[in-house]
């Protein structure tokens, strides 16, 4: 179907250090230009700090306050784990996000 963007989810156990974690992968089909658009390096940097926004037109009224990704950062953090960005613009996003195995 024309215009749809597919994600892709996948959870692996994984062991690092000793420790053992879930890593949760969530990206964009990078092959889909529709998906492709991607987070600025210079933005994805800052992209987990609150009111941080990598769509300059979106404010509050819009769609946004640029405070969703700080929360979840804070969620996984209060598990013990942490969240991380692969993006560029032009290459879509991968977030990874790495949980401790209770």
């Amino acid at each position: 179907m024309a215009g749809q963007i597919e994600h892709e989810i996948s959870l692996r156990k994984q062991s690092e250090e000793n420790r053992k974690q879930l890593v949760l992968d969530i990206s964009h089909d990078l092959k889909n230009p529709l998906a492709s658009i991607g987070i600025p390096a210079e933005i994805a940097k800052n992209i987990f700090k609150p009111f941080v926004r990598s769509d300059m037109a979106r404010n509050s009224q819009t769609g946004g306050t640029g405070l969703g990704l700080a929360i979840v950062e804070k969620i996984i953090a209060a598990h013990g784990g942490n969240i991380s960005l692969k993006t560029d613009r032009d290459c879509g996003c991968e977030f990874i996000i790495h949980i401790p195995k209770i």
